[in-house]
């Protein structure tokens, strides 16, 4: 049986976000495709699943590389903003997933979906995005490093009582 959008992924392939049209979905696709490192990230899935043995991502979350270049391959452009308002966050940008004998970079994919999300200002990235800003904020002021004095609790209400943690 060949695989189609229907039984590749059952389920995920209805408009589980009505709130914006498939020419919107579209247009953050087409974006992506766009940028010159889309080509060199992307060669075509074997469906051997090394990227996803080799992802910490994956045995912790339902997250999975290879449905990343699956999707990007087949341009299924409802599944992809799926994955730009669920999955993208989940991944660790390890690059574990560079292993793929076929050459492919699912990390290298993320990475573009991630820069799109941003750009294109996408409520899910804002809501990700949220409990760092703080420690975004500080590291522009103060350089590329993060300093003790970034993680004191009392500047992360919203850690709770875990933050007490960091002291010790």
């Amino acid at each position: 049986m060949p695989t189609t959008l229907e039984n590749w992924n059952p389920g995920k392939a209805e408009n589980r976000h009505p709130e914006m049209t498939y020419e919107e979905k579209e247009k953050l696709f087409l974006e992506v495709k766009e940028d010159a490192r889309y080509e060199d990230f992307l060669y075509g899935c074997y469906e051997c699943g090394i990227c996803v043995s080799s992802c910490p991502s994956a045995r912790f979350y339902d997250y999975s590389p290879r449905v990343i270049a699956q999707a990007m391959a087949r341009e299924d452009v409802e599944r992809i903003y799926d994955i730009i308002s669920e999955d993208i966050w989940n991944c660790a940008q390890c690059f574990s997933c560079v292993r793929c004998p076929r050459g492919n970079n699912p990390g290298g994919l993320v990475t573009l979906l991630r820069e799109v999300a941003v750009r294109n200002g996408l409520q899910e990235t804002r809501d990700v995005l949220q409990g760092y800003s703080r420690v975004i904020y500080k590291v522009m002021l103060k350089g590329n490093q993060v300093s003790p004095d970034m993680l004191q609790p009392d500047f992360f209400p919203d850690w709770g009582s875990v933050g007490g943690a960091v002291q010790r």
